[in-house]
């Protein structure tokens, strides 16, 4: 309740800037400042709201980087416990991640709620693209809090498992229980499939959700639900539309290799800024995974650059900056497909999908040598690594670790401070944070 007070204001302050007009402190008196499609556009537009800030709780917990305990020791108490899986990291502060998603949340249900309102407009293509992008980043927002803040998807539990609270007004009084895990992804598939009706083929700039996006997004919450079927569905929809892939032969190795907004973008988003990613040196990647990339995949160069102690550090973000891109590329719907097709005991095309991707990121003056497998298992386990170093630093390796738990995995992570060893069991409930508390008091429901 407090965190949409304070996103209400925000909200307020924008719009200030935005449109110039004046206004007071109530939210429905911004609502009612919002004359035409335009200023509504505008609202969806913000960058800071709908596209940054995305959870960095997502990649504290994982395990494709270490920091050193010289480093941990400085950082701030969330970054701290959070790393070391704490079960309740935030020692009843302000959860940035859970207050930026309910504030995509919110400026979703101004947009859908007032469009409803301009009657010369409601039926535009205009006012179509609003309510498009306003159900897309609801869904999108919901989608990344149920990954922290539930347990991973099971078709077994999914229906008494509790889910999140789904708010479907902007008014910030009112009090909403939580729904079931089932009810929520309900609820994040409906908004999606919406969205998909709504939304152009293409849109100027990714930072706007497309159609492409929609049956993106759809493939990747599919994927997160074990539901082989409609996962592999949707990603084929995506590539059949626009498989571009960028041939790393053609990257420049720099500082920065890889520009803003490059082709294989479907939808941009960045990670929020958190104290232990804002260095690299903070972060270095983890030597395991680091070895795993062959000599002469281009990622090893482009992705990677030497930190202190001779430890490599990530500067391979689609940002265009040093901010973590984790939005949704065509390299990633590629790998869910070819994931898909080996569950699916399709082994021929899952691999096939597989080289067409390490083919873009090998060498070109050493020889490919395509992958050759033959089964089911080894299809799986060589795309998931695959995954792993496709994705890394791209908030998905925890949401991985979970649904790859419930599935066919048993993953246990384990972090050493001081030299003690700290574990984190496959399926343990760590693996879900707990609802902010000053949230729970506002608004009571079920504390995980």
């Amino acid at each position: 309740m407090q965190f949409l007070k304070i996103t209400a204001a925000l909200f307020l302050i924008l719009f200030l800037q935005a449109c110039l007009k004046k206004l007071d402190n109530k939210p429905s008196s911004a609502q009612a400042t919002a004359e035409s499609i335009a200023d509504l556009q505008r609202l969806l537009d913000n960058q800071s709201v709908m596209n940054a800030n995305r959870p960095f709780l997502l990649e504290l917990g994982a395990d494709d980087f270490f920091t050193p305990t010289v480093i941990w020791k400085n950082l701030d108490p969330v970054c701290q416990l959070g790393y070391i899986w704490e079960k309740d990291p935030f020692l009843g502060a302000d959860v940035n991640d859970w207050n930026s998603c309910f504030s995509t949340i919110l400026f979703s249900n101004i947009a859908l709620e007032k469009v409803r309102t301009l009657k010369d407009e409601t039926d535009t293509a205009e006012a179509r693209f609003v309510r498009g992008q306003a159900h897309f980043h609801r869904a999108y927002a919901n989608w990344l809090l149920a990954q922290l803040f539930c347990k991973a998807y099971d078709n077994r539990t999914a229906s008494t498992d509790p889910g999140l609270p789904l708010r479907l007004s902007s008014n910030a009084k009112t009090l909403v229980n939580r729904s079931t895990v089932q009810e929520t992804y309900n609820h994040i598939i409906r908004d999606l499939l919406e969205a998909k009706t709504l939304l152009p083929a293409k849109t100027p700039i990714p930072t706007r959700p497309s159609l492409l996006a929609a049956e993106a997004l759809l493939a990747k919450v599919f994927l997160s639900m074990g539901d082989t079927e409609k996962a592999w569905d949707f990603a084929n929809q995506v590539l059949l539309k626009s498989d571009t892939l960028i041939d790393y032969n053609g990257v420049r190795n720099s500082g920065i290799p890889f520009r803003q907004f490059n082709e294989e973008t479907i939808f941009y988003a960045t990670m929020g800024a958190a104290a232990i990613f804002n260095n690299g040196n903070n972060c270095p990647v983890d030597t395991l995974l680091y070895a795993s990339y062959n000599d002469n995949d281009l990622r090893k160069e482009l992705f990677f650059t030497n930190g202190n102690n001779n430890y490599k550090i990530f500067k391979g973000s689609y940002s265009g900056s040093t901010l973590k891109f984790c939005g949704i590329t065509t390299a990633e719907i590629l790998l869910i497909r070819a994931e898909c097709y080996a569950r699916k005991d399709q082994v021929k095309e899952a691999i096939e999908d597989l080289n067409t991707l390490m083919k873009k990121r090998w060498k070109v003056t050493v020889p490919f040598q395509p992958f050759h497998v033959t089964g089911k298992e080894a299809a799986l386990d060589s795309i998931l690594n695959e995954r792993r170093k496709e994705m890394i630093f791209r908030c998905a390796r925890w949401i991985d670790i979970k649904r790859l738990n419930v599935k066919d995995k048993n993953i246990t992570l384990t972090r050493k401070i001081d030299n003690r060893l700290i574990t984190l069991p496959a399926r343990d409930l760590r693996f879900i944070y707990p609802i902010p508390a000053q949230e729970v008091l506002l608004n009571p429901m079920e504390q995980n």
